[in-house]
């Protein structure tokens, strides 16, 4: 449904979104999802066993259709020719934001540093 383009451009703001912590993500049998609106954004390995390629996938939950799908593409070595990932190769990263959102990893960062950080002897005048 969406050309190159749409699709780096949805990708891209998702990404903007979710590293900014905006969007909550949620982990299911390994599908990572989060729904705004009236749509679920799904993204998991197209053969089920957790590793790429993977997909995005935008359901319309109101009328009960598929938006679209994208199928993430490895990132090249070198750099693609333009110097911009296609919006299968960000699909990766995408992936990678959503995940550690899902796990909580944010939150739990801040939580062991402040209880290591608790453990910090009081300074000793010489």
């Amino acid at each position: 449904m969406f050309d190159e383009n749409e699709w780096r451009q949805l990708v891209g703001k998702l990404m903007q979104i979710s590293s900014t912590g905006k969007l909550e993500w949620s982990l299911i049998d390994g599908v990572v999802s989060t729904t705004l609106g009236d749509f679920e954004y799904s993204i998991g390995s197209v053969d089920g066993d957790g590793r790429p390629p993977y997909f995005l996938r935008i359901w319309n939950q109101t009328s009960w259709q598929e938006i679209g799908k994208l199928i993430s593409e490895p990132i090249q070595d070198p750099p693609w020719d333009d110097g911009e990932r296609t919006a299968g190769q960000s699909l990766l990263e995408l992936r990678h934001v959503a995940t550690r959102l899902a796990y909580g990893a944010p939150q739990l960062l801040t939580r062991l540093l402040s209880e290591l950080d608790s453990l910090k002897s009081p300074d000793v005048p010489f």
